[in-house]
């Protein structure tokens, strides 16, 4: 799986606090993974309303932390038709979520 993140937009925002922006990305997985909980439930659910506003929240915050393979899944999962989503989507949607706070965090560190 080819993951991306825009380094130089990341670091732009978090600056020079190595450890503020530990504890962001850290909230950003956790709020992320919940945000995935929700879109499963909401897909088991049959609720279109819901699973739309939190794919959205997560293609926010992973435009705002320069997480384009997030994002751009967001994108692609905003647009898709209910009846394709699945269990399987949001699997494939928490790997590049877990993969992009892997690169951000290591981008952070290294900076």
């Amino acid at each position: 799986m080819n993951v991306e993140i825009d380094k130089l937009h990341l670091l732009t925002l978090v600056g020079e606090d190595n450890v503020a922006i530990g504890i962001i990305l850290e909230e950003f997985l956790e709020n992320g993974l919940e945000l995935l909980q929700k879109m499963c439930n909401a897909i088991s659910c049959c609720d279109e309303e819901l699973v739309r506003e939190a794919v959205h929240q997560l293609k926010g915050a992973s435009g705002m932390f320069g997480m384009q393979s997030l994002y751009e899944a967001c994108v692609e999962l905003e647009t898709c038709p209910m009846s394709e989503l699945s269990g399987h989507s949001m699997i494939k949607l928490r790997e590049v979520l877990v993969k992009s706070h892997q690169l951000a965090a290591a981008a952070v560190v290294v900076g």
